[in-house]
């Protein structure tokens, strides 16, 4: 079954999150964080990857 939240994460949110030094990194963990504990389901493309 499907979640009712489900979000293809996009290559800069990867960016951010993975540095700690981005100015927005503890904005994106906040709002990651947020909504996992609503229950959202993330995602990402083979295409992020490659960007990423």
């Amino acid at each position: 079954m499907a979640s009712e939240s489900e979000y293809l994460i996009d290559t800069n949110v990867l960016l951010r999150l993975s540095r700690q030094s981005d100015p927005q990194h503890q904005v994106v963990q906040t709002a990651l964080d947020v909504l996992d504990r609503q229950g959202a389901e993330f995602y990402f493309s083979l295409q992020n990857i490659a960007e990423f």
